[in-house]
């Protein structure tokens, strides 16, 4: 009765795609980010306490901006100018991965749902690597218009020059395709589920020619084998009509949180 108004998609073109890898990163935080971490148990409110946790997970000395709005380039120059990179374990973790790309001519997607990372990271391979923007890096946030979206979304995909994608999470949703990337890193956990997987279909869709890698899971080591911070969720999963037809499950977590303790033999589902 139905079959000529209701059409059931199932998602069958996306088994076509090359493939699609999940993993969940492994990083020892510097004693310097240690510090800040014990700092912010003492904010009361959850959402203040992600929002300026996202920013010192990726470097210590992003407290002094993670509160600020609307942070210029020329402010970010002026504390990267003093900046050690080895105190941010997801920071030099980020410069690691670039490196990577480059030597396997691969493009970078990072989604963040706050700016400050964003721009910490823009001007980081900016002044680090004079990457220009428009050239080698591209941004979309929730300020860019749909013309400059448009714009920077077929330069990133057509040109051999681009290098890296920076998007706000909320703002890549649907209608923007970046299947010239095969990297994807997820700097936060969201706490909608659905959103992640959202961006990770910005790469993972037809079109893509690569094997799509994912970084979405972070787990984050305070002290070796005694204490760690969960930042990846303990249970999700990628359902059938979304990725590949593939059920990606991340429940070990917990578990290895205790056994972890104990034992140094790193599961072969982490990635150090």
């Amino acid at each position: 009765m139905t079959s000529k108004v209701l059409h059931y998609y199932k998602g069958d073109f996306l088994d076509e795609l090359p493939g699609l890898v999940d993993f969940t990163m492994v990083l020892n935080l510097s004693n310097r980010q240690k510090h800040e971490v014990k700092e912010l148990k003492k904010l009361a409110r959850k959402f203040k306490r992600s929002s300026v946790g996202s920013a010192v997970y990726l470097h210590p000395k992003l407290i002094t901006v993670s509160e600020s709005v609307g942070v210029t380039d020329g402010k970010m120059d002026e504390l990267l100018e003093t900046l050690n990179l080895r105190d941010g374990a997801k920071a030099k973790f980020f410069f690691n991965m670039l490196g990577l790309c480059e030597s396997t001519g691969e493009k970078l997607l990072v989604f963040s749902q706050y700016l400050t990372p964003l721009k910490f990271l823009e001007r980081l391979v900016a002044n680090m690597k004079g990457w220009m923007m428009g050239k080698e890096i591209f941004v979309i946030s929730g300020e860019s218009s749909s013309e400059q979206r448009e714009w920077s979304m077929n330069q990133f995909n057509k040109s051999p020059d681009a290098k890296v994608f920076f998007g706000s999470i909320k703002a890549c949703g649907e209608g923007i395709s970046l299947v010239g990337a095969s990297r994807i890193l997820i700097w936060d956990v969201h706490l909608n589920p659905s959103v992640t997987r959202q961006a990770i279909g910005r790469a993972f869709r037809p079109g893509q020619t690569k094997k799509v890698y994912m970084h979405t899971g972070w787990l984050l080591l305070i002290r070796p084998r005694r204490k760690i911070i969960v930042l990846a969720s303990g249970r999700r999963r990628l359902p059938k009509c979304g990725l590949n037809g593939t059920s990606i499950v991340v429940t070990r977590i917990l578990k290895w949180r205790k056994s972890i303790w104990k034992s140094t033999v790193i599961p072969s589902w982490i990635v150090l």
